[in-house]
């Protein structure tokens, strides 16, 4: 199993049900790499592990949070950004 990875898009409903709350911003790193960044809000649009509607694309979190099944064939495009995801088994 991989230790860091990318949420899929049923993680993402799963984890965060409200549109608002898969919003994020680039960090002023990823922008220096070329981020894109919504001049509207502030926002940035980020990467899902999950395919796309067609089958070259990858499925993506707008920058209004909104899930897009059509991607990018460019999945290495420097204006998407990356959530990178761990899983933590917290003991008793």
């Amino acid at each position: 199993m991989d230790r860091v990875f990318l949420l899929s898009e049923a993680e993402v409903l799963e984890f965060f049900p409200e549109q608002e709350q898969r919003t994020c911003q680039a960090t002023e790193y990823a922008k220096a790499q070329g981020a894109y960044v919504d001049e509207n809000n502030g926002n940035s649009w980020w990467w899902l592990r999950s395919p796309g509607v067609r089958p070259v694309d990858a499925c993506g979190v707008r920058a209004d949070g909104r899930i897009s099944g059509y991607g990018s064939r460019d999945v290495n495009r420097p204006s998407g950004t990356i959530r990178p995801v761990i899983w933590v088994t917290m003991g008793e």
